[in-house]
């Protein structure tokens, strides 16, 4: 669903997921680059840190963080690194 930009569909199954399995930090960071592909970086953070809180070493969730962290750094400087 996601690669195809279904959304809607992806973010239904990621509920699913979660309704079943909520201290699963896979769960949270899929929802994480789901929220990060619609445009709500809030969202999108916010999952990266529950998955981050259920899990220190997930590494998709870290990534992630750093990169949005970076890339508003970035923002805040005028597009200038």
């Amino acid at each position: 669903c996601l690669r195809l930009g279904r959304h809607a569909e992806a973010l239904e199954y990621v509920d699913t997921l979660l309704d079943s399995a909520p201290d699963v930090a896979s769960h949270h960071s899929l929802r994480g680059r789901i929220e990060k592909e619609r445009g709500d970086l809030a969202a999108a953070q916010r999952a990266y840190q529950k998955a981050l809180e259920l899990d220190r070493e997930d590494l998709e969730a870290r990534r992630a963080i750093a990169s949005m962290r970076i890339a508003a750094h970035d923002a805040a400087r005028g597009g200038r690194r």
